[in-house]
């Protein structure tokens, strides 16, 4: 059995892939299994894969899987978490990269405080390597322990929210069936909300090990109708986590925030008529304590009129705003 399976997702990665995979074979740590999934990539990213694999004769293993369609990266880490065989889990996107001892150093901090879940710093970078001015994913050195202090750092995001450079113990990650849900945008938020709902402890490094690099085209850039429903619909699907487990006292500010980014959101990219359109369609969709909270009493009121109308009428006005 391997020590660490490493599951990179890919589509439409052709100028980052070969980076991120040799950032993994140059890995000091020597027992890892690699797990590249292809999304049904309609680019070079497959041969590029299949170039790499068939070269590669050191001491780390490539295994390749491919979807027959495309099917979206929680599906594609869902299919490499199924083949993995390693003790521990690192999911790794494929236009990013790791430091060199990344792997190393968060196994030796998971083996030695005997912890399901392993945290690394992060470094943002632009597509040139240069790190960017405003960091979004801080975090410290610490061991939290116990379900209240490791809600209270989701909440505060001393743990960002991600699915990449957490390394964490696939037999727990199988016990807790915590799977990525298929379908949705930021489909990292319940994934995060579920794993700090169910450990017992959560080691936190600032150790950079992880590269996130920023780029145009990527899956949460740009302007898209249908990514601020799929936003509101994934808020909304925090709230039923919550719910469930008895913690929508406890974290509904947290789920209340990631409402606030969406009114953002939808501020910066959307004006006039059709700003209202969309930020009633999404709010229609969650708790009307967000509403209450979060809109002008001007939205509020275009809320109520969007609730009111003929479905027919609502999804007219939708097409047209798609350019349906």
């Amino acid at each position: 059995m391997p020590q660490i399976s490493v599951i990179i997702p890919a589509y439409k990665t052709q100028q980052y892939i070969e980076r991120c995979i040799y950032s993994v074979l140059g890995q000091t740590l020597g027992d890892i299994e690699i797990i590249l999934v292809n999304d049904s990539s309609p680019d070079n990213t497959l041969s590029m894969m299949e170039q790499i694999a068939s070269t590669w004769s050191g001491d780390k293993t490539i295994r390749i899987i491919s979807h027959e369609q495309n099917r979206g990266l929680s599906a594609a880490r869902n299919t490499g978490l199924a083949s993995a065989q390693g003790e521990f889990i690192y999911f790794l996107d494929s236009d990013d990269y790791i430091a060199p001892n990344a792997l190393e150093t968060l196994l030796r901090l998971a083996q030695a405080e005997d912890s399901p879940v392993t945290i690394g710093g992060v470094l943002q970078v632009d597509q040139e390597d240069t790190p960017l001015d405003h960091q979004i994913c801080h975090i410290k050195d610490t061991v939290l322990k116990g379900k209240e202090e490791i809600l209270h750092a989701l909440q505060i995001l001393d743990i960002y929210i991600s699915g990449w450079n957490k390394l964490v113990r696939r037999d727990w990650l199988l016990e807790n069936n915590i799977l990525f849900d298929e379908g949705y945008l930021h489909e990292d938020w319940p994934w995060c909300l579920r794993l700090a709902l169910r450990a017992d402890k959560i080691i936190c490094s600032t150790h950079i090990c992880y590269y996130y690099v920023c780029r145009p085209g990527s899956i949460t850039d740009g302007k898209d109708l249908n990514k601020c429903f799929k936003i509101a619909q994934m808020i909304q699907k925090l709230v039923e986590i919550l719910d469930e487990n008895g913690e929508r006292e406890t974290m509904n500010s947290w789920a209340f925030a990631r409402a606030q980014e969406l009114r953002g959101h939808i501020s910066l990219n959307f004006k006039g008529i059709a700003k209202n359109i969309v930020m009633a369609h999404c709010f229609s969709l969650l708790p009307a304590s967000f509403a209450t909270g979060i809109l002008s009493s001007k939205k509020r009121a275009c809320l109520k009129l969007w609730k009111i109308l003929p479905s027919w009428v609502r999804h007219a006005a939708l097409r047209h705003l798609a350019g349906k």
